[in-house]
């Protein structure tokens, strides 16, 4: 079965580089005409538009899961089975591993991690959330999460390279 014209003329596309970042999504004439000269403009732009000071590493935070094939549908509970949960930092891990591959959140607030923790029951203790300020600082100078903002917090690149391929072969 082929494409109609309408399927063959449209695309989608996202770029980030640095703390820059931009997704289109519409005909594909525009990025066949255009995208060297886009591209060539972001690296000006970026240039000229120094990039905000994050908390934490200056290695960027990996993008979440953008296609919806790609997702890990497995929940905080397996996870944490299949990554041999016993401590709270490695609790954490699960939770955060779970909204970034189940849930394709790039991002995640200590909120979001505390009800995904919650969602183990099995794993969870409610010390877990009394230290996790330590455990939070603890992951982020280890380098397995990434600080974007105030108590936000994503994976960073290396932590998810070493955990999807455990997740996938679950």
């Amino acid at each position: 079965m082929g494409l109609t014209d309408v399927e063959q003329k449209h695309a989608t596309i996202r770029i980030k580089l640095g703390a820059l970042e931009v997704e289109y999504e519409g005909e594909s004439s525009f990025l066949q005409d255009h995208l060297v000269q886009t591209i060539r403009e972001l690296l000006e732009l970026q240039k000229e538009i120094p990039a905000p000071a994050e908390s934490g590493s200056s290695t960027p935070a990996a993008a979440a899961v953008t296609n919806p094939n790609d997702v890990i549908d497995l929940s905080t509970s397996t996870i944490a089975s299949l990554l041999k949960v016993d401590s709270g930092p490695a609790l954490v891990v699960s939770a955060a591993a779970h909204m970034h591959f189940a849930k394709a959140s790039s991002t995640f607030t200590r909120k979001e991690l505390i009800i995904a923790m919650r969602a183990a029951p099995s794993y969870f203790k409610e010390s877990y959330v009394s230290n996790l300020s330590v455990s939070l600082k603890r992951l982020v100078v280890d380098e397995t999460l990434r600080e974007i903002g105030t108590d936000t917090f994503a994976l960073s690149a290396k932590t998810i390279s070493d955990l999807e391929p455990k997740l996938r072969a679950a």
